[in-house]
């Protein structure tokens, strides 16, 4: 199941919905296959949030509805956490199920009313709500747990791989991104495919959408080029509106496809636009104009 378009509407998952899912290795340092299986339901859906419940069962194969049925809300307590109940909000943009492993399917579910009130409470921001950016929550809650309970001290170590490379991986960005911002012209950056790692395909996005945001930014791009060196701050203004507004009205024509993942990039883009035009300071302006 996809939250996927009918016409302009964004059709999403019936509350109630139950799906299970092979987990995934909690780092890229854990074992390949996990042997487990989880399973999440829908506790809440509207246009702005998907509320997700991660139930407290683990499997060796696919479970039954009525499997999860005799299933409690899982409680996470690894590293830091503090008994949280592993609930999470979940923008429709956000919601992909390629963002699981192998996934099943079960039907639906009554909710109880204590669920529904955790669904109220994604909906309406309550103080103990937490949020997330994809489906893999769901998994890293469920694989997480059940390492901690099972194999922590190896779950320790595995962390703390990841951490290190992550660290590593970071720096190694930062540099690259400064040889490329000291060697960036006008006339390079219009001559990138802007977006190049965006896959319509793989990403569930109209391919009429992406085609029209890579012309969008390559216009943004002429046009402050066109005033180059540094483009006065009004101008600019009004060229980076104009590319925001497009995004904005695209957006909403597509039922609001625009995740995390493709705001940052859409986000980076604008960003090395600014820092060539001298205009940095442009940037807190452009994330107020965006509606995604």
């Amino acid at each position: 199941m996809k939250a996927v378009l009918r016409g302009s509407r964004r059709v999403l998952p019936p509350p109630g919905t139950v799906i299970t899912f092979h987990t995934a290795p909690f780092t890229r340092f854990s074992p390949k296959e996990t042997g487990r299986w989880a399973a999440f339901r829908v506790i809440g859906a509207t246009p702005a949030m998907i509320a997700v419940l991660v139930l407290d069962g683990i499997w060796t194969a696919p479970p039954t509805l009525a499997d999860d049925a005799a299933c409690g809300i899982l409680c996470e307590h690894r590293f830091s956490l503090r008994q949280e109940p592993a609930i999470f909000g979940l923008r429709p943009p956000d919601w992909k199920l390629a963002d699981l492993c192998e996934h099943v399917l079960l039907g639906t579910a009554p909710l109880s009313t204590q669920e529904r009130a955790h669904a109220e409470a994604i909906a309406c921001y309550g103080i103990s709500a937490r949020y997330g950016t994809s489906l893999d929550s769901a998994s890293i809650a469920a694989e997480g747990e059940w390492r901690w309970a099972h194999d922590r001290g190896a779950l320790r170590d595995e962390v703390a791989r990841e951490l290190a490379a992550e660290m590593a991986e970071a720096a190694a960005a930062r540099d690259r991104q400064a040889a490329r911002t000291a060697g960036l012209t006008w006339d390079r950056l219009h001559a990138e495919t802007p977006l190049a790692g965006w896959d319509a395909a793989a990403m569930a996005l109209p391919p009429a959408f992406v085609a029209g945001a890579r012309r969008t930014l390559l216009q943004t791009c002429t046009e402050l080029a066109a005033l180059a060196p540094k483009p006065r701050k009004p101008a600019a203004r009004a060229i980076f509106k104009r590319c925001v507004a497009w995004f904005n009205h695209a957006d909403h024509r597509i039922g609001g496809m625009i995740g995390t993942a493709e705001r940052e990039d859409i986000r980076a883009a604008l960003a090395e636009m600014a820092r060539l035009a001298g205009q940095k300071r442009l940037l807190e302006e452009i994330d107020g104009w965006r509606d995604w």
